[in-house]
């Protein structure tokens, strides 16, 4: 019952939000995140009519919304990454070219086999494409924020709230997928609670930090920003090669 509570306020949350971006006129400005509130929302609109209607059937609805939902997710960080770095063309370029790549080995690796697959497969498949997903989002977040905490550079309200609410998103989703098989039944019954009370926090984070239009400011310390973002990228690119090679083993799997 608790976590059905829970529920019912992060849905009414995103409901708030998709209205604010409308009348607002945010979804011009931050479209990528938007478009994930509003998947999200009505994501969770759906499995609530299945589960009250259709609970044998939930698993697969579920399931299948938890996969389309990764695609969301990786639009959603690079809202933040193309207004971060709106002021660095090149640094943008090579963003850019980065998240082509992982869509394209989450797209890869979802269709491996896919004609002979069974449910348990498919859960297994979206569990695996999520960790390793979830872990690269987490690690270049991480990484862009760190050069502009290092330069000192301010982000401005509202990708301030994106970074914050969906670090502790992909911090908690982590943490989940890494710890989930080793702890069992006891961590998954505890989980079911925490992960929509975080989730809500995450939305409560978005709700102040998005009410208004308050972009970034303009910074100084250009080409060293640039540097820093040429290590970051570095980093990120050798962090898709091990998820690229991964999809390679399964291919030859």
């Amino acid at each position: 019952m608790p976590s059905q509570v829970i529920w019912i306020v992060a849905v009414v949350m995103e409901g708030s939000l998709v209205i604010r971006s409308f009348l607002a006129g945010l979804i011009r400005n931050y479209p990528y995140f938007y478009s994930y509130i509003c998947f999200v929302f009505v994501q969770d609109l759906l499995r609530m009519l299945v589960y009250a209607e259709r609970r044998e059937i939930y698993p697969q609805v579920y399931w299948a919304t938890q996969f389309l939902g990764l695609f969301f997710g990786c639009g959603l960080l690079w809202e933040i990454y193309r207004n971060a770095l709106t002021p660095f063309p090149g640094a943008k370029r090579i963003a850019r070219y980065m998240f082509g790549i992982l869509i394209a080995a989450l797209v890869v690796k979802a269709t491996l086999g896919t004609g002979s697959w069974t449910s348990s497969q498919a859960i297994l498949t979206t569990l695996d494409i999520e960790r390793d997903l979830r872990f690269v989002q987490a690690i270049s977040l991480a990484a862009l924020v760190s050069v502009f905490s290092f330069y000192k550079v301010p982000l401005g309200r509202n990708l301030r709230s994106l970074v914050l609410g969906y670090g502790i998103f992909l911090a908690t989703s982590v943490v989940s997928l890494a710890v989930r098989a080793q702890l069992g039944e006891q961590f998954q019954l505890a989980w079911q609670l925490l992960q929509p009370s975080f989730y809500v926090l995450v939305l409560a984070v978005w709700s102040f930090g998005m009410w208004r239009y308050l972009p970034m400011e303009t910074h100084k310390n250009t080409s060293k920003i640039v540097e820093g973002y040429k290590r970051l990228a570095y980093s990120t690119r050798v962090r898709l090669g091990e998820l690229r090679s991964r999809v390679n083993k399964g291919i030859r799997a």
